[in-house]
């Protein structure tokens, strides 16, 4: 018998949490729903779901945030991002940073599943109203993910503090390492990335979807 799939539901809209309750439950094992992305963090802790479904707006803490925390905490979840709008750019962005799905909440019922279903599989999944220009954003995901292929969990958090604009001492603070390790991880990144000014961090913190535009 094949084992079920745990996943967490974090959406502030309690309809719609049910509503994919009642969609994935006869195939995937629910394990909580949630619309703070507090207790997001403290449900992956404790069940150690292999997907989680959440909206980009949570309650007290976003739910790209809280992906970002996970990340960096190295556990092995899947994410699909469940929501209104998404641009195909942010869409392509998102996936590049790390999730596996980005999926419009008027989707036909049949299609969300089928989206879950390919992100249990190890596959990816865009939803066709943001594929206008399909071969783009696919071209995107693809570029975006040889360009980083072996960038870790730290490297990671690193770039984005950087491309926030943190300084390397506000960067060894909020990691709890030294200034000059902060500053290796730099030197390092950009090394990896090819480019040779914090500018340059930043345009590629945007292209991986780790902070906005604005």
């Amino acid at each position: 018998m094949m084992k079920c799939t745990r996943v967490l539901v974090a959406d502030d809209h309690p309809l719609i949490a049910e509503g994919l309750k009642q969609v994935l439950g006869p195939t995937f094992e629910i394990r909580g729903i949630m619309a703070d992305g507090q207790q997001l963090w403290e449900s992956t802790e404790q069940f150690q779901p292999e997907i989680i479904t959440t909206e980009l707006f949570l309650r007290h803490e976003s739910g790209l945030k809280v992906m970002r925390r996970i990340l960096h905490h190295g556990l092995p979840t899947k994410f699909a991002i469940l929501t209104m709008h998404v641009d195909p750019d942010r869409a392509a962005r998102a996936i590049a940073a790390g999730i596996s799905a980005v999926i419009l909440k008027q989707s036909p019922l049949d299609e969300l599943l089928r989206a879950f279903q390919l992100v249990r599989d190890g596959q990816r999944y865009i939803a066709p109203e943001l594929t206008k220009n399909t071969e783009e954003i696919h071209q995107t995901i693809t570029e975006s993910s040889e360009s980083v292929p072996h960038l870790t969990a730290r490297q990671l958090e690193v770039l984005r503090l950087f491309g926030e604009g943190y300084s390397a001492k506000e960067v060894a603070g909020v990691l709890f390492i030294s200034k000059r390790t902060a500053e290796n991880h730099k030197a390092s990144l950009k090394k990896i990335l090819q480019v040779n000014s914090t500018a340059g961090l930043v345009i590629q913190a945007i292209r991986f979807g780790l902070i906005s535009p604005q």
